[in-house]
């Protein structure tokens, strides 16, 4: 298992131009319809996709192995006032 704790605010400028990574968000909402979900996200890093989806009503909880990613997508959750 990969320890992302020293490049935890770094991971996602690092994958930044990964074609996947700007189009997920968009995919997901698109098939989510109007109805709000509850979400679980597995793996949700640094809250690059729970923030954006979560934004837009639903209800998402985010689990990750690595605390480094768990406080950074804490803080960008508050930042975001979610």
């Amino acid at each position: 298992m990969a320890n992302y704790r020293p490049i935890a605010e770094f991971y996602d400028a690092e994958y930044a131009d990964q074609p996947m990574l700007r189009q997920d968000v968009g995919f997901f909402l698109a098939r989510m319809g109007e109805r709000k979900l509850d979400i679980l996200e597995i793996g949700c890093g640094t809250a690059r996709a729970a923030i954006p989806i979560a934004r837009e009503g639903h209800r998402v909880v985010g689990f990750d192995v690595d605390e480094g990613m768990l406080k950074l997508a804490a803080a960008r959750r508050r930042e975001a006032g979610l």
